[in-house]
């Protein structure tokens, strides 16, 4: 079984709200600040990424980040022993302690109870311990409690609810829904591993390992819908990921070095009607520009793009992508993952390893 690791490079950046930071330390004034991944944890920045502050200081010592989530304006991470920290990243020097194995009496949590998935929901936040399952804690709740769990799932890839308060897991067995907050389940989609799913009004959409599929009977049926993507490769399909803006579905695919590889280009394609008809985005002839993709996100209508070296986001004004974060000494196992939070851009250093 195969881990993500997680050094953390948090830094901040104000999108459309300001945010007093005059208690930090201020570290380097630059447009483009370079950062040794080696020596630099947590950064944050208030105007935009022209200059920035440390930020390493907040976490507990030792504290080792598997997993994070955003729910309103504060920030969760999980960690080993089924911890749980609670940020609020406008007074961050008072982060909250919590821990989802203290839902389980009589069983002391160890190293191998890592928080590996956080997912924020309307009704509450989620979250998946390897080795045990998974765990709720609803709103106005205090304490987490365990849900009814599938035999041999070792872990979720997603975790989504709809409006009628539906859960569904996406998984290495494909996608369970549950009605009554995760008593029992039912097994929708049987077509192999499922990396992504997205739940709209009318339609779901997954991916995973055999493509990508669409419902519009509430999972009752499926259709594959490769065919009808511009230049799709049958050849590349566990490269292509799906990503949700707003009311916009998105495909993008990264190139993959293989045999039968035929172009080098991404694919970023949007599709505003449920699935109907596909477009090339916007941003696809301005990400073509850029080489070593890694990942791209979402978060509400902002675009985010990474290689191995950098992080960026997509200026729509102008058209254009731009830097502002440099890695040094970037391993080749490593990736970043921006998102926002109330309004402050973070971004999780991550780092693939057995």
């Amino acid at each position: 079984m195969q881990y993500l690791y997680l050094r953390v490079f948090l830094f901040f950046s104000i999108m459309n709200q300001s945010c007093s930071l005059d208690s930090l330390t201020k570290v380097e004034t630059n447009h483009l600040i370079k950062v040794d991944t080696l020596v630099s944890n947590f950064m944050v920045s208030n105007d935009k990424g022209l200059s920035w502050y440390g930020f390493d200081d907040y976490l507990p010592k030792d504290f080792e980040i598997i997993s994070s989530s955003v729910d309103n304006d504060l920030l969760y991470l999980g960690s080993v022993n089924g911890e749980v920290l609670i940020m609020d990243l406008q007074n961050p020097k008072k982060p909250v302690k919590d821990n989802v194995m203290l839902a389980i009496l009589h069983q002391k949590p160890t190293s191998n109870h890592r928080v590996s998935g956080l997912f924020s929901t309307t009704s509450g936040m989620y979250a998946f311990v390897d080795q045990v399952g998974l765990f709720k804690k609803l709103k106005n709740s205090s304490f987490w409690q365990p849900m009814t769990n599938l035999d041999g799932i070792y872990f979720v890839d997603q975790l989504v609810e709809d409006k009628e308060g539906n859960i569904y897991i996406a998984c290495h067995y494909g996608v369970y829904r549950s009605s009554n907050q995760g008593r029992s389940w039912d097994r929708i989609f049987k077509y192999g591993y499922a990396k992504n799913i997205i739940v709209l009004e009318n339609s779901m959409f997954i991916n995973g390992i055999n493509g990508l599929y669409r419902s519009i009977d509430q999972g009752k049926s499926w259709s594959s819908i490769n065919m009808e993507l511009e230049n799709i490769n049958e050849n590349e399909l566990n490269n292509y990921h799906l990503l949700k803006s707003n009311n916009t579905i998105n495909v993008f695919k990264q190139p993959s070095a293989s045999f039968f590889q035929t172009s080098t280009n991404q694919t970023l394609l949007a599709s505003n009607d449920d699935g109907k008809t596909w477009s090339n985005h916007t941003a696809l002839k301005y990400l073509n520009s850029k080489t070593n993709i890694q990942s791209i996100f979402f978060d509400q209508s902002e675009l985010f793009c990474t290689t191995k070296n950098f992080v960026m986001y997509f200026d729509k004004t102008n058209n254009l992508w731009k830097e502002i974060i440099y890695f040094l000494n970037a391993q080749g196992n490593e990736s970043a993952k921006p998102f926002l939070v109330g309004g402050l851009l973070v971004c999780i250093k991550t780092r693939q390893g057995c």
